[in-house]
């Protein structure tokens, strides 16, 4: 029945369309109801609420980090392989965390106002061990969640130039800086508040989904986007 209805929604699409002077591309439409699609790349499985990469372009990213780990490589070639992971960034979980290092390895060896990118960028056993992580689908095809998490727990944090503090159900987590600690940029001081209550509360937090309130902008970018590209 429910099959049924889609038909028919999709005729009232299609004529609707028609009616307002639309030309549907039929060849390219997916016109059949189903459960799992591919679009520019992605795989929807409906049925398990996930989207993924295709096997393809998983596939392209393998063979693009296999031609790193040869260890004679450009500088382009890196940026080809972190142009197949921003790609990708939205549909493997903690994408971002693990393209930081690849990005940092680049960054040590090549400066854009001063090498070209026929640059030759050194391979190393600390690249190799991050690289690793893309090459297990076990990470890369697992998918996300096309449902919004929702958090657990929340922890929120505060800093001045003198300390901080961090509160998490009725539990408070406090310090005080050291005389250098006092000289740093007031956004360090706050990342810095967020990594300590972390850690603190950490084994509260192991398996939960955990929502950090930080009254700095710059502290929330850094924490949404998993960290910088150039730190």
């Amino acid at each position: 029945m429910q099959k049924y209805s889609l038909v028919l929604d999709r005729e009232k699409t299609l004529n609707l369309l028609t009616r307002f002077g639309f030309i549907v591309n039929l060849e390219k439409s997916s016109l059949i109801p189903a459960q799992s699609i591919t679009y520019i790349g992605a795989l929807f499985n409906f049925k398990k609420e996930i989207v993924l990469p295709t096997p393809e372009r998983l596939t392209k990213l393998e063979m693009s980090i296999q031609n790193l780990m040869t260890g004679h490589n450009t500088a382009s070639d890196y940026f080809v392989l972190l142009g197949l992971i921003a790609s990708c960034i939205e549909m493997i979980p903690n994408a971002r965390l693990f393209m930081r290092p690849i990005q940092l390895h680049l960054l040590h060896y090549w400066k854009p106002s001063s090498k070209d990118l026929l640059c030759q960028i050194p391979f190393t056993l600390h690249l190799k061990s991050h690289l690793i992580w893309w090459l297990d689908r076990a990470n890369t095809a697992k998918g996300r969640s096309l449902q919004q998490s929702s958090a657990n727990l929340t922890i929120t944090t505060d800093a001045s130039k003198t300390g901080f503090g961090g509160h998490m159900k009725g539990q408070i987590f406090q310090g005080k800086w050291t005389e250098t600690q006092q000289w740093l940029h007031i956004n360090i001081l706050e990342l810095d508040a967020v990594h300590r209550t972390v850690q603190h509360f950490l084994p509260q937090l192991q398996g939960q989904n955990v929502l950090i309130k930080s009254d700095n902008t710059t502290v929330v970018q850094y924490v949404n986007k998993q960290g910088s590209p150039d730190q």
